[in-house]
């Protein structure tokens, strides 16, 4: 493995993964490569549907959207990034186009896992084993990227801040939908991009919404994307009072300034989780085909929900069977989990009646 002059390299350039719960996690691997090349500039390649993420990093200096309607656009890109002379390239994705196009833009050093047949494309690699990929801490999946070129460490502190044009998004927002900024905010995002296997039913969304408006006079958003218009509509048909709909009708930039505004955030494992956690807000993930070990968030507001039935994990994007691992979930004991937050929690509204003492809803 080669070894690399720390004060040699200037320009590093990363290439980000597509998932936006990913990409959160791969933030403190960022930190520490800006730690370890702290004269380096920063460059991340990412899709346009994640770059929002990184748009108000410290450590990132440049953004590059990286989206090319064909070949000829893909080409166009190479040539453009060429000209920056990278001394390094990061590899997080394990596709073999990732490794190729750092090998495309001629970048001395090229570091990520020796997988997916692309050896030949890397020249500083290591393998990825099965503990790595499903067993070990996400965060840490990323950290071991960075590591093999620079020192190594624990922290794991996820980076995620607010743009100026986030807040404001998200104070219209409210505003347009009578929500003050200090009623008891609570976010439910009942869909996930990856597949129904990993969402809690609606109807339980929506009694469970039903219970916190009782106990909280709570204020609900319902979270999501154009393509959970569907399962938020049945959830909102289902609550006594009007909420307010953000799913199809936001940017992942307008939702981290409308998450950031939630006492609560309620979700399956899906990329808004991610956000609610980087942003600190008291959250409770239900997983279910997923494995909640694997995440790890270093946060004390996230409380995870997890049945562990006999075909769980199983990693499927629908489920084939009953969906007992969501289905075994009951309204009430995702109730009594946010009465657990609540008593922690400084951010929920202080008087309102004991969640753990009312009734379920009829």
């Amino acid at each position: 493995m080669p070894e690399i002059n720390t004060m040699q390299v200037k320009k590093i350039v990363v290439r980000s993964v597509n998932w936006i719960g990913d990409a959160v996690m791969t933030t403190p691997a960022i930190t520490q490569l800006a730690k370890n090349f702290p004269d380096a500039k920063i460059t991340i390649v990412v899709k346009e549907w994640v770059k929002d993420v990184f748009i108000s990093n410290p450590f990132i200096d440049d953004i590059i959207v990286c989206n090319p309607k064909n070949l000829i656009g893909y080409i166009r890109l190479i040539k453009k990034l060429r000209k920056k002379k990278f001394d390094i390239g990061i590899a997080f994705p394990n596709s073999f186009s990732s490794a190729l196009f750092l090998f495309l833009l001629g970048t001395k050093y090229r570091v990520g896992y020796k997988t997916d047949c692309r050896s030949m494309f890397l020249n500083i690699k290591t393998p990825r084993t099965v503990d790595l990929e499903f067993e070990k801490i996400r965060i840490d999946y990323f950290l071991n990227i960075v590591n093999l070129i620079g020192e190594k460490q624990a922290d794991r502190e996820l980076v995620l801040n607010v743009s100026k044009e986030s807040e404001t998004f998200a104070k219209n927002f409210l505003k347009e939908n009578k929500i003050d900024e200090t009623n008891t905010i609570i976010g439910f995002n009942p869909g996930a991009a990856y597949g129904k296997a990993k969402c809690w039913p609606a109807k339980k969304y929506a009694e469970l919404g039903n219970r916190l408006i009782n106990a909280y006079k709570a204020k609900l958003v319902l979270f999501g994307s154009s393509h959970d218009q569907g399962v938020v509509n049945v959830l909102a048909k289902g609550l006594r009072n009007k909420c307010a709909i953000a799913a199809g009708k936001t940017t992942l930039r307008d939702s981290i300034g409308l998450v950031d505004k939630c006492k609560l955030f309620v979700t399956g494992d899906t990329g808004p989780l991610y956000i609610a956690s980087a942003l600190r807000v008291s959250t409770l993930a239900i997983f279910g085909p997923t494995n909640p070990d694997t995440v790890a968030i270093p946060s004390e507001k996230l409380q995870i929900i997890y049945k562990r039935v006999s075909c769980s994990p199983c990693f499927l994007r629908e489920c084939p069977n009953d969906h007992r691992c969501m289905e075994e979930v009951s309204v009430e004991e995702v109730f009594a989990e946010i009465s657990r937050i609540d008593r922690k929690s400084t951010r929920l509204n202080s008087s309102h009646t004991d969640i753990s003492r009312m009734p379920s809803s009829a």
